[in-house]
């Protein structure tokens, strides 16, 4: 008798599986989170990014335009992959840099697995405005 209860029921749960493995098929989007910090000369922004190095992050200034991209590398550690739940992903984060960023001086560092991006302040300049007497 359990024999025919378990075979429709070993059945369904086969089919959720196949379809939960559907549901996660295809292309696949990651969001690359920040925390920001304002300082008193910079503005400072973290990402964890772990798993990668320095030489996978690519961070371009196209005006006011910041953009950090990275994919992930695939293993190739010599073994033969049966399945893999952890594809090569390509994150991309785009900023439209406040006017007062001075785009001169931005710096990234990348330290165990820690991007940290440092966006430099424009200093008031001070000058002398003469009055001219008519």
């Amino acid at each position: 008798m359990w024999s025919r209860l378990a075979t429709p029921l070993f059945a369904d749960m086969q089919q959720l599986a196949q379809q939960m493995d559907a549901l996660f098929e295809g292309p696949r989007s990651a969001v690359l989170g920040f925390v920001t910090h304002r300082g008193e000369d910079a503005l400072t922004l973290t990402a964890d990014l772990p798993g990668l190095t320095a030489d996978d992050l690519e961070l371009t200034i196209e005006g006011r335009r910041l953009t950090l991209r990275t994919t992930t590398p695939e293993d190739d550690d010599g073994w033969t992959t049966v399945r893999d739940e952890r594809p090569s992903t390509t994150l991309r984060r785009t900023f439209l840099l406040p006017p007062y960023v001075d785009v001169e001086e931005v710096s990234a560092t990348f330290t165990d697995g820690v991007f940290t991006l440092t966006l430099p302040l424009n200093k008031p300049k001070a000058r002398h405005i003469p009055v001219v007497a008519k």
